[in-house]
């Protein structure tokens, strides 16, 4: 008797300490930021552009990095950005858009940024919120247009389409997106477990592709549904003349 009492006495703490550690371990994959560096090398980059970083932040879907995104916001000072790139989907049908407003000043406050939208801001009928408090903010909206950039004598454009479906067919050098999540559930040798929409074993989720004999770059993301080995993600590409 008494020792079955035991083994129950220690069942308890054990399994307690089990859900306390799966419990930080799913806080740790899903709120804290890992910031990763890429580099894509192109003959056509103008020397002037040799060296410069962008920081690219996708599918942040309303999730907070501390207080107004405090820690979102300092992960990028550090990665010291000459352009942001936000590539879609930081608000959904639940999040709203005011809760932008102190992110969005401060990452102007540190680079030229510029916003291309998701599916989700079309989804949650958001755009008509979010495309006045981008211009209020200082980011340029890039809708079906480009900008051409300046930098140490060399100039690059860097365009944004509202069409998903057509940016291979561009003759771009570089194409930045999101809208993967990592594959959500992240496995060794995999590009993750899930894609948007249920699909198992998904591609086009991180990193770089080759689609159509273009180039393209996808970052894991910030937010969206619980994930696993698959933390958010400060991306940071890096932009080399070979």
């Amino acid at each position: 008797m008494d020792k079955k009492r035991k083994r129950k006495n220690t069942a308890l703490p054990l399994l307690l300490a089990a859900l306390t550690l799966a419990g930080a371990g799913l806080w740790w994959g899903n709120y804290t930021l890992s910031t990763e560096e890429y580099t894509f090398t192109s003959r056509r980059l103008p020397q002037g552009w040799d060296g410069a970083r962008i920081v690219v932040l996708s599918d942040l879907h309303g999730r907070r990095f501390g207080r107004d995104n405090g820690r979102l916001l300092e992960a990028v000072r550090k990665a010291r950005p000459d352009i942001i790139a936000l590539v879609g989907d930081l608000v959904d049908e639940w999040s709203g858009t005011e809760y932008l407003r102190p992110l969005l000043r401060g990452l102007t406050a540190m680079a030229p940024t510029y916003f291309v939208s998701g599916n989700h801001e079309w989804a949650a009928g958001a755009m008509s919120e979010l495309t006045p408090l981008l211009k209020e903010c200082g980011v340029t909206y890039l809708s079906n247009t480009f900008v051409t950039l300046e930098r140490n004598g060399g100039a690059i454009a860097v365009a944004g389409i509202d069409d998903p479906n057509g940016f291979a067919d561009l003759g771009a050098d570089l194409t930045l997106s999101g809208h993967g999540h990592g594959g959500l559930w992240r496995l060794p040798f995999t590009d993750g477990l899930l894609g948007n929409g249920g699909a198992l074993l998904p591609s086009y989720t991180n990193g770089f592709y080759t689609c159509r004999d273009a180039d393209v770059f996808v970052t894991r993301g910030l937010g969206g549904m619980v994930r696993i080995l698959n933390r958010p993600e400060v991306a940071v590409v890096i932009l080399r003349r070979n």
